[in-house]
Protein backbone atom coordinates (compact mmCIF):
# COMPACT_ATOMS: atom_id res chain seq x y z
CA UNK A 1 0.00 0.00 0.00
CA UNK A 2 2.78 2.14 0.83
CA UNK A 3 4.93 1.56 -2.14
CA UNK A 4 1.73 1.85 -4.59
CA UNK A 5 0.72 4.97 -2.89
CA UNK A 6 -3.35 4.46 -3.69
CA UNK A 7 -5.31 7.48 -2.91
CA UNK A 8 -8.35 5.43 -2.90
CA UNK A 9 -9.09 1.40 -1.65
CA UNK A 10 -12.00 -0.29 -2.95
CA UNK A 11 -13.10 -3.70 -0.50
CA UNK A 12 -15.99 -5.85 -1.87
CA UNK A 13 -17.75 -7.43 0.80
CA UNK A 14 -20.25 -10.22 -1.05
CA UNK A 15 -20.81 -12.24 2.23
CA UNK A 16 -20.30 -11.34 5.97
CA UNK A 17 -17.26 -12.97 6.89
CA UNK A 18 -15.42 -10.83 4.28
CA UNK A 19 -16.46 -8.07 6.85
CA UNK A 20 -13.47 -9.00 9.18
CA UNK A 21 -10.63 -9.04 6.41
CA UNK A 22 -12.14 -5.42 5.50
CA UNK A 23 -12.14 -4.28 9.12
CA UNK A 24 -8.80 -5.71 9.86
CA UNK A 25 -7.35 -4.25 6.35
CA UNK A 26 -8.51 -0.50 7.29
CA UNK A 27 -7.39 -0.57 10.62
CA UNK A 28 -3.87 -1.74 9.19
CA UNK A 29 -3.60 0.37 6.40
CA UNK A 30 -4.73 3.92 8.49
CA UNK A 31 -2.48 3.04 11.52
CA UNK A 32 0.12 4.13 8.66
CA UNK A 33 -1.27 6.41 6.45
CA UNK A 34 -4.43 8.41 7.83
CA UNK A 35 -5.13 9.83 4.17
CA UNK A 36 -6.30 6.74 2.45
CA UNK A 37 -9.67 6.70 1.53
CA UNK A 38 -11.34 3.39 1.84
CA UNK A 39 -14.68 2.08 -0.07
CA UNK A 40 -16.99 -0.96 0.54
CA UNK A 41 -19.41 -2.38 -1.87
CA UNK A 42 -21.53 -6.01 -2.05
CA UNK A 43 -24.22 -7.35 -0.77
CA UNK A 44 -23.07 -7.21 3.51
CA UNK A 45 -21.87 -3.43 2.66
CA UNK A 46 -25.30 -2.49 1.10
CA UNK A 47 -27.26 -3.94 3.40
CA UNK A 48 -25.42 -3.17 6.53
CA UNK A 49 -23.71 0.11 5.52
CA UNK A 50 -24.01 2.01 8.68
CA UNK A 51 -22.05 -0.57 10.49
CA UNK A 52 -19.17 -0.38 8.04
CA UNK A 53 -19.15 3.19 8.10
CA UNK A 54 -18.47 2.79 11.82
CA UNK A 55 -15.69 0.48 11.41
CA UNK A 56 -13.41 2.63 9.80
CA UNK A 57 -14.83 2.85 6.16
CA UNK A 58 -15.17 6.42 4.43
CA UNK A 59 -17.97 5.52 1.81
CA UNK A 60 -20.76 3.10 1.03
CA UNK A 61 -21.49 2.15 -2.56
CA UNK A 62 -24.54 0.62 -1.94
CA UNK A 63 -26.28 -1.75 -5.09
CA UNK A 64 -24.20 -1.70 -8.05
CA UNK A 65 -21.15 -0.23 -8.75
CA UNK A 66 -19.81 0.66 -12.09
CA UNK A 67 -21.21 4.09 -12.53
CA UNK A 68 -21.36 5.02 -8.66
CA UNK A 69 -18.04 4.26 -7.76
CA UNK A 70 -17.12 6.17 -10.80
CA UNK A 71 -18.72 9.19 -10.21
CA UNK A 72 -17.60 8.86 -6.65
CA UNK A 73 -14.06 8.87 -7.57
CA UNK A 74 -14.45 11.61 -10.13
CA UNK A 75 -15.65 13.48 -7.27
CA UNK A 76 -13.32 13.07 -4.71
CA UNK A 77 -10.42 13.96 -7.45
CA UNK A 78 -12.12 17.69 -8.05
CA UNK A 79 -13.48 17.93 -4.40
CA UNK A 80 -17.09 18.14 -5.85
CA UNK A 81 -20.23 17.55 -3.66
CA UNK A 82 -20.57 14.22 -2.68
CA UNK A 83 -23.82 14.81 -1.27
CA UNK A 84 -25.14 15.01 -5.75
CA UNK A 85 -23.55 11.51 -5.75
CA UNK A 86 -26.32 8.77 -6.04
CA UNK A 87 -25.91 5.42 -4.74
CA UNK A 88 -23.59 6.17 -2.10
CA UNK A 89 -23.63 6.38 2.01
CA UNK A 90 -21.05 8.06 4.16
CA UNK A 91 -20.72 10.15 7.77
CA UNK A 92 -20.88 13.66 7.62
CA UNK A 93 -20.81 15.45 11.32
CA UNK A 94 -21.29 12.07 13.03
CA UNK A 95 -24.55 11.14 10.84
CA UNK A 96 -25.33 8.72 8.77
CA UNK A 97 -26.00 10.08 5.45
CA UNK A 98 -27.51 7.66 2.83
CA UNK A 99 -27.99 9.42 -0.49
CA UNK A 100 -30.79 8.93 -3.39
CA UNK A 101 -30.29 5.37 -4.80
CA UNK A 102 -28.92 5.21 -8.43
CA UNK A 103 -31.15 3.60 -10.79
CA UNK A 104 -30.27 -0.14 -12.14
CA UNK A 105 -27.88 -0.30 -15.30
CA UNK A 106 -30.50 -1.33 -17.86
CA UNK A 107 -28.29 -1.98 -20.67
CA UNK A 108 -25.46 -4.13 -19.34
CA UNK A 109 -23.34 -4.06 -23.03
CA UNK A 110 -22.59 -0.39 -22.02
CA UNK A 111 -20.57 -1.22 -19.53
CA UNK A 112 -16.97 -1.33 -20.42
CA UNK A 113 -15.33 -4.93 -20.88
CA UNK A 114 -14.02 -6.32 -18.05
CA UNK A 115 -10.03 -5.94 -17.95
CA UNK A 116 -9.74 -10.42 -17.95
CA UNK A 117 -5.79 -9.51 -19.11
CA UNK A 118 -5.26 -7.64 -15.55
CA UNK A 119 -5.87 -10.85 -13.24
CA UNK A 120 -3.17 -13.30 -12.32
CA UNK A 121 -3.97 -16.20 -14.38
CA UNK A 122 -1.74 -18.70 -12.55
CA UNK A 123 -3.97 -17.93 -9.50
CA UNK A 124 -7.20 -19.14 -10.62
CA UNK A 125 -5.90 -22.72 -11.38
CA UNK A 126 -8.39 -25.54 -12.04
CA UNK A 127 -6.38 -28.55 -11.25
CA UNK A 128 -9.64 -30.09 -9.66
CA UNK A 129 -11.30 -30.06 -12.78
CA UNK A 130 -8.86 -30.51 -15.11
CA UNK A 131 -4.92 -30.96 -14.61
CA UNK A 132 -3.19 -27.39 -15.84
CA UNK A 133 -6.71 -25.43 -16.96
CA UNK A 134 -7.81 -21.81 -15.64
CA UNK A 135 -10.60 -20.70 -14.17
CA UNK A 136 -12.39 -17.69 -14.59
CA UNK A 137 -15.49 -15.88 -13.73
CA UNK A 138 -18.18 -14.12 -16.31
CA UNK A 139 -21.77 -12.66 -16.16
CA UNK A 140 -23.89 -12.68 -18.64
CA UNK A 141 -27.43 -11.60 -16.59
CA UNK A 142 -28.58 -9.74 -13.56
CA UNK A 143 -31.42 -9.94 -10.97
CA UNK A 144 -33.70 -11.96 -10.67
CA UNK A 145 -38.16 -12.50 -10.91
CA UNK A 146 -38.23 -15.07 -8.04
CA UNK A 147 -39.21 -14.91 -4.60
CA UNK A 148 -37.17 -17.14 -2.63
CA UNK A 149 -37.85 -16.27 0.93
CA UNK A 150 -33.89 -17.05 1.86
CA UNK A 151 -32.32 -15.18 -0.90
CA UNK A 152 -31.02 -11.67 -1.20
CA UNK A 153 -30.28 -11.86 -5.04
CA UNK A 154 -33.53 -9.84 -5.62
CA UNK A 155 -33.03 -6.93 -2.79
CA UNK A 156 -29.47 -6.39 -4.54
CA UNK A 157 -29.61 -6.93 -8.47
CA UNK A 158 -33.45 -6.36 -8.84
CA UNK A 159 -36.54 -8.33 -9.04
CA UNK A 160 -36.53 -8.22 -12.73
CA UNK A 161 -33.13 -9.69 -15.57
CA UNK A 162 -31.37 -7.55 -17.55
CA UNK A 163 -28.70 -8.75 -20.12
CA UNK A 164 -25.55 -8.96 -22.16
CA UNK A 165 -26.12 -9.55 -25.69
CA UNK A 166 -25.83 -12.95 -27.64
CA UNK A 167 -22.07 -10.32 -29.16
CA UNK A 168 -21.37 -9.04 -25.83
CA UNK A 169 -21.07 -12.55 -24.25
CA UNK A 170 -19.38 -14.08 -27.61
CA UNK A 171 -16.70 -11.21 -27.61
CA UNK A 172 -15.98 -12.04 -23.82
CA UNK A 173 -15.55 -15.59 -24.59
CA UNK A 174 -13.40 -14.67 -27.25
CA UNK A 175 -11.09 -12.80 -25.04
CA UNK A 176 -11.04 -15.46 -22.27
CA UNK A 177 -9.97 -18.10 -24.47
CA UNK A 178 -7.38 -15.76 -25.92
CA UNK A 179 -6.34 -15.20 -22.57
CA UNK A 180 -5.25 -19.02 -21.96
CA UNK A 181 -8.98 -20.07 -19.82
CA UNK A 182 -10.69 -23.33 -20.37
CA UNK A 183 -13.11 -23.23 -17.70
CA UNK A 184 -15.90 -20.46 -17.29
CA UNK A 185 -17.90 -20.00 -14.53
CA UNK A 186 -20.98 -18.12 -15.40
CA UNK A 187 -22.38 -16.45 -12.67
CA UNK A 188 -25.86 -15.68 -13.30
CA UNK A 189 -28.32 -16.76 -10.47
CA UNK A 190 -30.29 -18.30 -13.20
CA UNK A 191 -28.26 -18.89 -16.56
CA UNK A 192 -31.64 -20.09 -18.76
CA UNK A 193 -34.63 -18.34 -18.63
CA UNK A 194 -38.13 -18.47 -20.89
CA UNK A 195 -37.39 -14.20 -21.60
CA UNK A 196 -34.02 -14.94 -23.37
CA UNK A 197 -35.33 -18.34 -25.17
CA UNK A 198 -34.63 -17.18 -28.91
CA UNK A 199 -31.31 -15.48 -27.68
CA UNK A 200 -29.56 -18.26 -25.88
CA UNK A 201 -30.49 -20.79 -28.77
CA UNK A 202 -28.48 -18.47 -30.93
CA UNK A 203 -25.64 -17.99 -28.17
CA UNK A 204 -24.89 -21.90 -28.26
CA UNK A 205 -25.23 -22.10 -32.19
CA UNK A 206 -22.95 -19.30 -32.76
CA UNK A 207 -20.34 -20.98 -29.83
CA UNK A 208 -19.93 -24.10 -31.76
CA UNK A 209 -19.81 -21.91 -35.03
CA UNK A 210 -17.00 -19.84 -33.96
CA UNK A 211 -15.08 -23.30 -32.36
CA UNK A 212 -15.48 -21.53 -28.62
CA UNK A 213 -17.19 -25.05 -27.07
CA UNK A 214 -13.88 -25.64 -26.12
CA UNK A 215 -14.37 -23.75 -22.88
CA UNK A 216 -16.23 -25.53 -20.58
CA UNK A 217 -18.80 -23.78 -18.35
CA UNK A 218 -20.17 -24.14 -14.82
CA UNK A 219 -23.51 -22.79 -14.57
CA UNK A 220 -26.66 -22.47 -11.86
CA UNK A 221 -30.14 -23.50 -12.98
CA UNK A 222 -33.49 -24.17 -11.38
CA UNK A 223 -34.25 -27.56 -11.88
CA UNK A 224 -38.27 -26.39 -13.50
CA UNK A 225 -36.37 -24.30 -16.32
CA UNK A 226 -34.83 -27.93 -16.93
CA UNK A 227 -37.86 -29.75 -17.27
CA UNK A 228 -39.45 -27.24 -19.30
CA UNK A 229 -36.16 -26.91 -21.94
CA UNK A 230 -35.18 -30.28 -22.32
CA UNK A 231 -34.11 -29.48 -25.70
CA UNK A 232 -31.90 -26.55 -24.68
CA UNK A 233 -30.11 -28.23 -22.09
CA UNK A 234 -28.94 -30.46 -25.26
CA UNK A 235 -27.55 -27.42 -27.05
CA UNK A 236 -26.30 -26.00 -23.93
CA UNK A 237 -23.95 -29.19 -23.56
CA UNK A 238 -22.75 -29.41 -26.91
CA UNK A 239 -21.81 -25.93 -26.81
CA UNK A 240 -19.62 -26.61 -23.54
CA UNK A 241 -21.85 -26.94 -20.66
CA UNK A 242 -19.97 -29.44 -18.60
CA UNK A 243 -21.11 -28.36 -14.34
CA UNK A 244 -24.81 -27.57 -13.70
CA UNK A 245 -25.74 -25.98 -9.54
CA UNK A 246 -29.34 -26.88 -8.93
CA UNK A 247 -30.73 -25.48 -5.71
CA UNK A 248 -32.68 -28.39 -4.52
CA UNK A 249 -32.83 -27.16 -1.06
CA UNK A 250 -34.59 -29.87 0.52
CA UNK A 251 -35.95 -32.89 0.20
CA UNK A 252 -39.50 -32.01 1.67
CA UNK A 253 -42.63 -30.55 -0.21
CA UNK A 254 -43.65 -28.75 2.65
CA UNK A 255 -40.14 -26.44 3.23
CA UNK A 256 -39.59 -25.64 -0.33
CA UNK A 257 -43.13 -24.56 -0.55
CA UNK A 258 -42.77 -22.38 2.95
CA UNK A 259 -39.23 -21.59 1.16
CA UNK A 260 -41.34 -20.23 -1.78
CA UNK A 261 -39.22 -22.22 -4.28
CA UNK A 262 -41.86 -22.76 -6.77
CA UNK A 263 -40.63 -26.47 -7.90
CA UNK A 264 -41.94 -29.61 -6.06
CA UNK A 265 -39.10 -32.99 -5.56
CA UNK A 266 -40.71 -34.95 -8.66
CA UNK A 267 -39.74 -31.72 -10.58
CA UNK A 268 -36.16 -31.61 -8.93
CA UNK A 269 -35.80 -35.25 -10.17
CA UNK A 270 -36.61 -35.11 -13.71
CA UNK A 271 -34.39 -32.37 -13.95
CA UNK A 272 -31.49 -33.74 -12.65
CA UNK A 273 -32.17 -36.82 -14.98
CA UNK A 274 -32.29 -34.75 -18.04
CA UNK A 275 -28.78 -32.99 -17.14
CA UNK A 276 -27.08 -36.05 -16.79
CA UNK A 277 -28.67 -37.61 -20.11
CA UNK A 278 -27.14 -34.82 -21.29
CA UNK A 279 -23.46 -35.70 -20.12
CA UNK A 280 -23.68 -32.79 -17.53
CA UNK A 281 -22.35 -33.12 -14.21
CA UNK A 282 -25.12 -32.06 -11.69
CA UNK A 283 -24.23 -30.66 -8.11
CA UNK A 284 -27.05 -30.26 -5.85
CA UNK A 285 -27.31 -27.81 -3.36
CA UNK A 286 -29.53 -28.51 0.17
CA UNK A 287 -30.00 -26.58 3.11
CA UNK A 288 -31.01 -27.73 6.64
CA UNK A 289 -32.33 -26.17 9.30
CA UNK A 290 -34.58 -23.27 8.32
CA UNK A 291 -36.78 -21.88 11.07
CA UNK A 292 -39.47 -23.42 10.28
CA UNK A 293 -37.93 -27.12 9.78
CA UNK A 294 -37.64 -30.32 12.29
CA UNK A 295 -35.92 -32.80 12.29
CA UNK A 296 -38.01 -35.14 10.62
CA UNK A 297 -37.46 -33.08 7.36
CA UNK A 298 -33.63 -32.74 7.24
CA UNK A 299 -33.85 -36.81 7.56
CA UNK A 300 -36.04 -36.82 4.54
CA UNK A 301 -33.48 -34.14 2.96
CA UNK A 302 -30.35 -36.55 3.58
CA UNK A 303 -32.67 -39.83 2.77
CA UNK A 304 -33.61 -37.90 -0.52
CA UNK A 305 -29.88 -36.84 -1.62
CA UNK A 306 -29.24 -40.55 -1.78
CA UNK A 307 -31.73 -41.44 -3.92
CA UNK A 308 -30.76 -38.68 -6.69
CA UNK A 309 -27.29 -40.41 -6.69
CA UNK A 310 -29.16 -42.91 -8.53
CA UNK A 311 -31.16 -40.63 -10.55
CA UNK A 312 -27.70 -39.27 -11.87
CA UNK A 313 -26.60 -36.43 -8.99
CA UNK A 314 -23.19 -36.47 -9.34
CA UNK A 315 -22.33 -34.57 -5.57
CA UNK A 316 -24.66 -32.98 -2.87
CA UNK A 317 -23.98 -29.90 -0.68
CA UNK A 318 -25.42 -29.76 2.36
CA UNK A 319 -25.17 -25.61 4.28
CA UNK A 320 -26.61 -24.46 7.36
CA UNK A 321 -29.22 -22.11 6.56
CA UNK A 322 -27.89 -18.63 7.93
CA UNK A 323 -30.07 -15.79 7.93
CA UNK A 324 -28.34 -13.23 5.61
CA UNK A 325 -28.59 -9.04 4.68
CA UNK A 326 -31.24 -8.24 2.22
CA UNK A 327 -33.19 -12.34 3.22
CA UNK A 328 -36.51 -12.11 4.73
CA UNK A 329 -35.44 -13.68 8.13
CA UNK A 330 -32.88 -11.62 8.31
CA UNK A 331 -34.41 -8.29 7.94
CA UNK A 332 -37.58 -9.70 10.57
CA UNK A 333 -34.91 -10.57 13.51
CA UNK A 334 -33.53 -7.23 13.24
Amino acid sequence: MNEEKAEIVGVTMNSSPCFSFGKRLVEEVKRRRRDVIFVAGGHHATFLYPEILRNGFDYVVLGEGEETFTDLVNTLQVQGDISKVKGISYIEEDKIVRNPPRPYVEKLDALPLPAFDLLEKELYKADILESGAYISTMETARGCPYNCEYCSVTAMWGHRWRFKSVERILTELEILKSLGYKWIFIVDDNFIIPEILEERKRLFQEVRRRNLDSLNWIVQMRADIVVKMPSLIGMAAKAGLRIAFIGIESGSNEVLRRMRKGISTKIISKAIRILHKNGVLVFGGFMIGAPYEDKKQIDISIKYAKQLTRKGLDAAQFTIYTPFQGQDHFINLC
